[in-house]
């Protein structure tokens, strides 16, 4: 729809003055241009107030957000530094448990050595009662004799 500007300059330079000076048109002609710019400069306010309104409404949301999602990054960092620090307790628990299997092997290997030579120990002591139990037996025979 044309402004009303547009149709009085439309029917001036169409030749229909119906009557009326030209000084009227012109000052009915910049009436309503002035009316008309003060409505469209309004309207743009209005439009412009509503837009910066419904930005200010996104960044709140979108600043909201974010720190929604920083929280919960800080809450993820801090989880992680209690996994990785679980995680280094559990290599630490495995190198643990390793080296409690090498001490048990070798223990159990020193074990083994010390029943042989416990069972060595015992036959050589054995033999030596034999043999002082033989050599006692031989000295009271010749003693005897």
């Amino acid at each position: 729809m044309a402004p009303l500007g547009a149709k009085v300059r439309s029917a001036k330079i169409n030749g229909r003055s119906g009557g009326r000076s030209e000084n009227e048109y012109e000052v009915g002609e910049t009436m309503s241009d002035e009316t008309y710019l003060l409505q469209r400069i309004m309207g743009l306010e209005t439009e412009l107030s509503y837009f910066a309104e419904s930005s200010r409404q996104q960044q709140i949301r979108h600043n909201t957000e974010i720190s929604r999602l920083q929280n919960d990054n800080r809450k993820l960092q801090a989880r992680l530094g209690v996994l990785q620090a679980e995680n280094t307790l559990q290599t630490r628990v495995d190198i643990l448990q390793a080296e409690n299997n090498t001490l048990r092997v070798q223990l159990q290997a020193a074990l083994s050595v010390i029943s042989s030579l416990e069972q060595r120990l015992k036959f050589h002591l054995k033999s030596l009662l034999e043999q002082s139990a033989t050599s006692g037996t031989t000295d009271r025979l010749s003693n005897a004799a």
